[in-house]
C-alpha cells in the first residue's frame, strides 16, 4: 500500500482510494469503464481501513475475472458496506450443470489435449448417470467403479473437484464433491500413483530394444523405441520430429513441438524448445536405422503421425509383458517409462540433476518427485 505526499490518496492494486468531500471514495477501471464508489464518511471509526479493505476486495475480484473465474459485481452492491454476504443455501444445480459451467468459463485457459482427453472422460461419466445431486456422491463413485478401474478415474475426478471447488466458492456453500477422489479404493489408487517413478536397468532396456529389433511383428517400431531410450524425450515430442529437426553439423536435435491426441502443437508440453546433443551412438543409429522415405522420423506404418496410445497397447505392452513373463525384465511399464529410465540411468552415471533436467525439459523437483526410480539391483557397500 503506497501513500503519496498529499496524505489523502492511496492505492490498492488497480483501485485508487481518495478523500472526496467528507467521504472516502474508491475509483477504478474495469473493462474500459471508469467506476467509483463512496465507502464511508472520513470521520467513521476505522474508516480508512474499511476503504482499504473494500479496495483490496475489488482488486482481487478484478484479477480473478481477468483469469476467467471469480465474480466481479458490476452492480457494485457486493462492495457496499450495506451489503450482507450470501448465506449458505441449497442449490438446484446438479453436477453436470456445474461441469458445463466450468468448461465454458475455463475453455480458453486449458490446453487442447486436456480438453480432448480428460474433459471428454468426465463428459462420458456424467452424461450416463443419474447420480448427479450433492447427496449422491457415494452412489456416483460406486456406479462408476462398476464400469472403470480406480486408476482410470483419478484424473477425471481431479477435474471434477476443481470445477466444483470454483462453483462452491461462487455460491458460498461447502463443496460436497471435494472428497470424491478419497472414495476410490486406497490400494488401487496407491498402485497407480506410484507407478510413474519406476525405471528399468540398462540390461532390461537392451532386452526391450533387442526384442523390437528382431521380432518381425514389432520391428517397424524399433527406431522409435530406441530413440526414446537414447534421449529420454516425451513420446509426443519424438512423434512430431521431422528430419529438419536434426542439425547434423551442430550435432543436436531440436525439440520444439509435440503431437498429442490427433493434433500437432507448435510447442512442447512446457512451452519451451530445447536442444538435445546428438552423441556418436545416436548419430550412428539415426543414419543407419531410420528410414528417409518419410519427412517424419517415426511415422505410422501407413504414413502420417504415429498413434502413441495404439502403439502402446498393440506393441509396447505385449512386448514388455512377454519379457516380464520370461523373467527378462522386472516390471511391466508403459512406453513413457523409458523417459524415467533414461533419467535414472543418467543420474546413476553421475550426470548432475540440473543438467539432466535441462536435457529432458523438466525441473529438478519433477525429477525427484516423478522420474528418478530406485535401483533395484544396488549392492550395499560395506562400512
Amino acid at each position: 500500500m503506497a501513500n503519496n505526499k498529499r496524505q489523502n490518496t492511496w492505492k490498492q492494486g488497480r483501485v485508487n482510494i481518495e478523500v472526496y468531500k467528507t467521504y472516502y471514495r474508491l475509483r477504478w477501471t474495469f473493462e474500459g469503464v471508469r467506476r467509483s464508489l463512496v465507502v464511508c464518511p472520513i470521520d467513521t471509526e476505522g474508516g480508512l481501513n474499511l476503504a482499504k479493505a473494500k479496495a483490496k476486495e475489488i482488486d482481487t475480484d478484478i484479477n480473478k475475472a481477468a483469469l476467467g473465474f471469480g465474480e466481479y459485481d458490476t452492480t457494485l452492491a457486493k462492495y457496499s458496506l450495506r451489503h450482507e454476504p450470501k448465506k449458505p443455501k441449497e442449490t438446484l444445480w446438479n453436477l453436470l450443470e456445474i461441469w458445463e459451467d466450468y468448461k465454458a468459463r475455463r475453455k480458453n485457459f486449458i490446453s487442447h489435449s486436456t480438453q480432448k482427453n480428460s474433459w471428454r472422460a468426465v463428459d462420458s461419466y456424467l452424461l450416463n448417470t443419474n447420480y448427479l445431486s450433492q447427496k449422491n456422491v457415494d452412489a456416483l463413485v460406486d456406479y462408476l467403479l462398476t464400469k472403470y478401474k480406480p486408476g482410470t478415474l483419478l484424473r477425471p475426478f481431479g477435474d471434477i473437484v476443481t470445477a466444483t471447488n470454483l462453483w462452491s466458492k461462487r455460491n458460498n456453500i461447502n463443496n460436497p464433491w471435494r472428497e470424491i477422489k478419497a472414495l476410490l479404493p486406497r490400494s488401487r489408487k496407491t498402485e497407480t500413483e506410484s507407478r510413474s517413478k519406476q525405471a528399468w536397468g540398462q540390461a532390461e532396456v537392451n532386452a526391450v530394444l533387442n526384442y523390437f529389433e528382431t521380432n518381425d511383428k514389432h520391428s517397424f517400431y524399433h527406431p522409435y523405441v530406441t530413440f526414446l531410450a537414447y534421449t529420454g524425450c516425451r513420446p509426443e515430442e519424438a512423434i512430431a520430429l521431422t528430419w529438419d529437426d536434426i542439425y547434423w553439423e551442430n550435432s543436436y536435435t531440436l525439440f520444439d513441438k509435440a503431437y498429442t491426441y490427433g493434433k500437432l502443437n507448435q510447442t512442447t508440453k512446457t512451452g519451451r524448445s530445447r536442444r538435445f546433443p546428438v552423441n556418436r551412438q545416436l548419430d550412428s543409429f539415426l543414419r543407419n536405422n531410420v528410414s528417409l522415405e518419410s519427412k517424419l522420423l517415426f511415422p505410422a506404418v501407413k504414413g502420417g503421425y504415429l498413434d502413441q496410445r495404439l502403439f502402446n497397447r498393440r506393441h509396447f505392452k505385449p512386448v514388455v509383458a512377454e519379457l516380464h513373463k520370461a523373467g527378462v525384465v522386472s516390471k511391466v511399464m508403459p512406453t513413457y517409462n523409458l523417459r524415467n529410465t533414461w533419467i535414472t540411468l543418467m543420474l546413476q552415471k553421475r550426470i548432475d540433476i540440473a543438467s539432466v533436467a535441462k536435457l529432458v525439459g523438466t525441473s529438478e523437483e519433477m525429477i525427484l518427485t516423478h522420474y528418478w526410480g530406485a535401483d533395484d539391483n544396488i549392492i550395499v557397500p560395506e562400512i
